[in-house]
């Protein structure tokens, strides 16, 4: 996920990058900040006046996911693409125009998502199955094209209702989610054998946008929505959470390990009542984070502490490795195998898998922002010098890593390609990174 400024949000390894948007992590997290579709520069209403923003990717990119126009991987920050003239940003005048904590990235396995803080949604790589929920002829796309789902009217003939901006998106491997600005509609599009879209028993395929039937229930919205490999948890405005998916690794909790498929969003239940509402939610490949809040518990600062909850396997000591309290945090968030707490000092609170290197040294400083992908780390220091450590065959890391394609025990510093930027935001997901820049506005007299 893109995490900017005060961000927070995650979803499976698209790992998103994330925000000021409701709270949820997992490979997949927001901000309207984005270079043009072309190489000209922004307008300057669009620039705010103050700085020029662009998009970077590099990493996996055999289905186009990285949208640099292409399908081969890159080891360097490449500009990211748009279809046509489009200028993804929102309007001049409105309140969130350039900021970075309001954008939303979103990983899948193949294909990534984009949602910026007006709600529009953007997609590229794979679509196969329809996870890009646009040109289901188009089996990948090369460059970021927008979300506008349409559906039909039941009391007009032929016509359609379009919903072209989104409250909140997640993704797992082959399929996406996308939250209706009013927060009552889930809808849903792509693949998945275990239940991963939540349309009920033995469906599982929708090559266009499907609305999740009966969800949430009546007068409760959706808050936040997070995927992982296989599974989805959506957090209500009152404080519960529902799932679906993949179940056998008790990642929706202990009572539908026996089920091991949910076709249908169900109450999670997590060993009785919590001591609090939940607050944020993050999936990792098989299992679940969550943290709730509670006034009982207060930090040294006076800002309340968190519960934390793992739901599923202890592999990787994920579970018991955990602590049971943390401090205030920036964002949340989970790999595949492990668990990153990015605290309000600019420190990671980590623990989980670690062959690859994927967890931080113990000498690394304290970081601007923090992306989590499926085994690699990106973060930024200072908002100047970008790094990378863990898994890094596919260039996520950038140029140099082992035999064994890992950047461990260190960090790599990855150059950027642009002299004198400043760095906004940074993402990960499947072997993919992303790192918005702003450059100062030319002085033109």
């Amino acid at each position: 996920m893109l995490l900017g400024k005060d961000s927070s949000s995650s979803s499976f390894p698209g790992l998103s990058l994330g925000c000021c948007t409701p709270r949820a992590s997992a490979r997949g997290h927001s901000a309207p900040f984005l270079s043009s579709t072309s190489n000209e520069t922004l307008p300057a209403e669009e620039r705010g006046g103050l700085a020029i923003m662009h998009l970077y990717a590099f990493g996996s990119n055999g289905a186009g996911q990285l949208a640099i126009g292409h399908m081969e991987d890159v080891n360097t920050p490449a500009r990211c693409l748009f279809v046509g003239d489009e200028r993804p940003l929102p309007a001049s005048g409105d309140g969130d125009s350039l900021s970075p904590s309001l954008m939303q990235l979103i990983a899948g396995g193949n294909h990534t998502l984009i949602r910026l803080a007006s709600g529009r949604v953007y997609a590229a790589g794979s679509n196969l199955h329809g996870e890009c929920a646009t040109h289901a002829s188009t089996q990948s796309l090369l460059r970021f094209q927008r979300v506008i789902i349409a559906e039909p009217l039941a009391d007009v003939a032929l016509a359609r209702c379009e919903t072209s901006v989104f409250s909140n998106i997640s993704a797992t491997w082959s399929a996406s989610f996308f939250v209706d600005v009013n927060k009552d509609s889930i809808f849903v599009a792509g693949h998945g054998s275990k239940g991963e879209l939540g349309l009920g028993p033995d469906v599982t395929e929708r090559t266009l946008p499907t609305k999740i039937p009966n969800f949430p229930p009546a007068g409760r919205y959706v808050v936040s929505i997070a995927s992982g490999m296989a599974h989805t948890v959506a957090l209500l405005d009152d404080g519960t959470i529902y799932g679906w998916g993949a179940a056998r690794k008790g990642q929706l909790g202990a009572d539908k390990v026996s089920q091991k498929v949910v076709w249908s969003p169900q109450k999670i239940v997590v060993g009785g009542n919590l001591p609090g509402h939940v607050r944020e939610i993050s999936c990792g490949r098989e299992f679940t984070v969550l943290t709730t809040t509670s006034s009982a518990f207060l930090s040294y600062s006076g800002a309340s502490s968190e519960s934390l909850y793992i739901l599923g396997p202890d592999k990787w000591a994920l579970s018991s490795a955990a602590p049971s309290m943390v401090a205030p945090y920036k964002s949340l968030n989970a790999s595949w195998h492990g668990v990153y707490v990015h605290l309000r000092d600019g420190t990671v609170l980590a623990w989980g898998r670690n062959d690859r290197g994927q967890l931080p040294t113990a000498t690394m400083p304290s970081l601007d922002y923090l992306a989590v992908g499926s085994e690699h780390v990106v973060g930024a220091i200072d908002h100047r010098t970008l790094i990378a450590f863990g898994w890094g065959e596919h260039g996520n890391c950038g140029p140099e890593t082992d035999e064994q394609g890992n950047v461990a025990g260190h960090w790599n510093e990855v150059q950027l390609p642009i002299d004198n930027c400043s760095i906004e935001a940074v993402g990960a997901g499947c072997a993919t990174s992303w790192v918005l820049l702003s450059e100062p506005e030319p002085n033109i007299r």
